[in-house]
């Protein structure tokens, strides 16, 4: 009996056949599924059987570990405790892309990818969990990026095959291994070195207030202002009450064109969790935001400190107090306050 084909737009997977092909993950079916990269086996990360047979069809020896295909970070979390700010970034920067991340978990350590492919995305999220992935060839052979080159007598023991057209890249992912905050190259791949070096050596500065309409709106684009030559820094800001899409607050507006900075672009943006997992400086204008963050997400305590504390200034109120509502002066006075902390930590970041 001939395996069933099913063709798909990548770009516009149909629900119901998703629906349809993840049931059949969950059934313990093996799939031929579409990546980026090349065309890859699936199996349901539930099902050991299923496990089994990827590596019986392959001829692969069991020594050699499967990587997970995951369709969100969370999905890796399930796995990992204590993850490195170092894959953080990677996987919010890089993913979906062709990038394999070697992880330690309690007892092993996996390699994990999310593909950039819409199809195998959807069949993995209506799963709601991750899924064994390798390419879709005999062990030491080529991996195939198009359904045709992939040999009939593996193509002929699977269950389902979907075809999305040839894989944009043809060339399989890279493979890294994180330690801490460094990683090492397991398998060269489409991905280059220099741009996971340089995802992870760009240090990102992240100021925090309430609304993200006053002070941290000032702190970002005067410290962007400030290190302008800096290409190795990433500055923003976010506001742990914000309404997003709010612009900034007339006053701020007008203080910081008197600097030559326009701010009219500016939109509010409501602190998250990858934001606080992506940053590796988090300075807040009042200790209530520190402590906010803290309990948000408590990996974050060693990267996040008070503005005004950070900068060494000891004049009373370790606080920045916010200005809304106070009068134009009291906004000059807490801009003043923030310049001249900006000023002393540009000398030392």
């Amino acid at each position: 009996m001939a395996v069933e084909t099913i063709k798909l737009d990548k770009n516009n997977p149909v629900p119901e056949k998703i629906d349809r092909l993840s049931d059949a993950l969950r059934k313990g079916k093996i799939l031929i599924l579409p990546t980026e990269t090349v065309y890859g086996l699936a199996a349901d990360f539930s099902n050991k059987t299923a496990l089994k047979r990827i590596y019986d069809l392959k001829a692969r020896s069991q020594k050699k570990k499967i990587s997970l295909g995951v369709s969100n970070v969370a999905q890796v979390e399930r796995f990992c405790k204590g993850i490195s700010l170092a894959a953080y970034k990677l996987m919010y920067s890089l993913w979906p892309g062709p990038l394999t991340i070697v992880m330690d978990t309690k007892n092993d350590s996996i390699g994990f990818r999310m593909p950039d492919n819409l199809v195998t995305l959807s069949i993995i999220d209506y799963l709601d969990r991750p899924v064994y992935l390798t390419s879709a060839n005999f062990s030491n052979e080529a991996a195939k990026a198009d359904i045709g080159s992939i040999p009939n007598e593996l193509k002929q023991k699977v269950d389902f095959i979907v075809d999305t057209g040839a894989s944009e890249l043809a060339e399989e992912s890279t493979v890294i291994k994180i330690e801490s905050d460094s990683f090492a190259i397991l398998r060269k791949g489409y991905l280059a070195e220099e741009k996971i070096k340089d995802v992870i050596n760009t240090k990102r500065v992240m100021f925090i207030c309430s609304g993200n309409s006053c002070r941290s709106v000032m702190a970002e684009y005067l410290f962007k202002k400030i290190l302008v030559k800096r290409a190795d820094i990433e500055v923003s800001s976010a506001g742990i009450a914000a309404i997003e899409g709010m612009g900034a607050s007339d006053e701020v507006k007008n203080i910081l064109s008197s600097e030559s900075i326009d701010i009219s672009c500016h939109r509010a943006r409501r602190l998250n969790l990858e934001m606080l997992k992506t940053s590796d400086l988090i300075l807040t204008m009042e200790r209530f935001h520190e402590e906010r963050i803290k309990q948000m997400f408590p990996q974050a305590k060693n990267r996040v400190f008070l503005l005004k504390e950070f900068a060494k200034i000891n004049n009373g109120s370790v606080d920045i107090a916010d200005p809304m509502g106070r009068g134009v002066e009291v906004y000059r006075g807490v801009y003043q306050t923030i310049k001249d902390a900006l000023e002393r930590i540009s000398k030392i970041i």
